[in-house]
């Protein structure tokens, strides 16, 4: 009888690959993971790792015997371009809910992360999409400024590179009254290699004073974990009102001929 149920299983397994006709790829139907698995929450936390609080249905057994195994838990991938390592976090085998946590990319990459609960038996396996993220590594974090002293040559021409971190320049696009904000990888870089098939998102600022040499540019900017890029560009008539502005604290934006922010998102 024991026998008889084992072999049922594996003809219902089998059965079942043979209908959602999987290979590592994401399935139409994802009968095999949700029959088990219901996802509760996907949140990143401030050290870069993916916690995902889920209930399993019911117990999940890895042995299913004649030498048969079956596999269950979470995975992500991101950008094709980039290589990373295996990343999987088995589920619990008893029912219950639990939180799973997935590791921060190895190398710490900035991008997408598309989270996926993942089953796999025989060399086949079942992908079903359950969240995206976006990882934002360290060096990236937190409010970052800049500042540029235009020059003759920028003023006719339209177009101001500005250093952002190392490995990034700002690029600032002016067409009469109104500019966009490019940020770029260096190439040959640490983070241009780790920027792989991004593109960092683009601020546009409209109503803008005519450019003119002695000019300073000041940008801030930071990069949100939900994937939300702030921009803030403020431009001072001469050196000593931006000196001033700096010695504040970087807080007497009145002191500016122009100030304004937007928000824009991550793109790949």
């Amino acid at each position: 009888m024991k026998k008889l149920k084992i072999f049922l299983s594996l003809l219902l397994i089998l059965s079942l690959i043979s209908v959602v006709g999987v290979n590592s790829t994401e399935a139409s139907s994802t009968i095999l993971i949700d029959n088990y698995i219901k996802v509760n929450s996907i949140s990143k936390k401030a050290d870069g790792k993916i916690y995902i609080n889920y209930t399993l249905k019911k117990d999940f057994k890895t042995n299913l015997g004649y030498n048969v195994k079956q596999s269950l838990g979470f995975t992500y991938k991101m950008h094709s371009a980039i290589k990373i390592g295996s990343v999987f976090v088995p589920v619990n085998s008893k029912k219950g809910t639990y939180t799973a946590i997935l590791s921060v990319p190895s190398p710490n990459y900035l991008g997408t992360q598309s989270v996926y609960a993942k089953w796999g038996a025989s060399g086949q396996s079942v992908l079903k999409k359950i969240g995206t993220v976006y990882n934002v590594p360290s060096s990236v974090r937190g409010l970052k400024r800049s500042s540029h002293d235009v020059t003759k040559a920028e003023a006719v021409g339209g177009k101001i590179v500005m250093d952002y971190l190392p490995g990034l320049t700002v690029m600032i696009i002016l067409k009469g009254k109104s500019a966009t904000i490019q940020t770029l990888a260096k190439k040959g870089t640490a983070i241009a290699t780790g920027l792989i098939g991004f593109n960092l998102a683009t601020g546009y600022f409209k109503q803008m004073p005519s450019l003119s040499a002695g000019q300073v540019y000041y940008r801030e900017s930071e990069i949100k974990t939900n994937g939300e890029v702030y921009h803030r560009l403020l431009i001072f008539a001469n050196k000593a009102t931006y000196n001033e502005f700096k010695n504040s604290g970087y807080k007497k934006s009145g002191l500016a001929i122009y100030s304004t922010s937007s928000i824009s998102t991550l793109k790949y």
